[in-house]
């Protein structure tokens, strides 16, 4: 009787610390990232093909390694409410996906307004979202047409006048875009990340 006791509470104990196993491992496991996946790297190219140079003589677009390597690491802390978007826009400002993303391009802001009247080089950098059921071109298209509405003298000023004196500002960007999509597969979308970089250069008069 001894015997079959013992071996009844120690059954029970193996039963017992197999269910705290099962616990523990629930209640530490994280939920999967999405899976972000890159897209054809000519789209700063394209985007520069199809504006004006009424835009490009402001700004023109190029590819970048580096910014490609922290657009991966910054989408996949995506929120699904972004991949959800219906229209293309920028991403919610103050998310943690933008400031993970202005934090690894080393970048100041995300405002353009604040190229304005500075006196010192400044780097802007944001992401735009474009719904995932466009096909790559009409992503293309899509980020041109919200390159229009950015690239202009207010937003990017080639001058400006600051404690009396005077600067001129000329400007270099880099642009890329990956696929994220949901874990369940519902959900996707494009992310495309901007970086702009103002180069401010005092305008001196005069002289001896």
């Amino acid at each position: 009787m001894k015997l079959k006791k013992i071996a009844s509470l120690a059954l029970a104990g193996i039963m017992a610390v197999s269910m705290l196993a099962g616990c523990d491992g629930s209640s530490s496991s994280k939920p999967t990232e999405p899976d972000v996946n890159p897209v054809d790297s000519s789209l700063a190219n394209y985007v520069n093909s199809e504006l004006d140079a009424k835009y490009t003589n402001i700004l023109k677009l190029s590819a970048d390694s580096t910014l490609d390597s922290a657009l991966s690491k910054a989408a996949a802390m995506i929120d699904e409410n972004e991949l959800k978007a219906t229209s293309t826009d920028w991403i919610t400002k103050g998310s943690a996906i933008q400031n993970s993303f202005i934090e690894m391009v080393k970048a100041d802001t995300c405002d353009f307004d604040d190229f304005a009247n500075t006196t010192k080089d400044t780097v802007v950098a944001d992401l735009i979202i474009v719904p995932g059921n466009f096909t790559e071109d009409g992503m293309k298209d899509q980020v041109v047409t919200m390159m229009k509405g950015i690239i202009n003298t207010r937003n990017m000023p080639t001058d400006g006048t600051s404690g009396g004196k005077t600067y001129n500002y000329t400007y270099n960007g880099s642009i890329a875009v990956v696929k994220v999509e949901s874990n369940s597969g519902e959900y996707s979308a494009y992310v495309v990340g901007l970086v702009v970089d103002q180069t401010v250069k005092e305008v001196v008069t005069g002289g001896v």
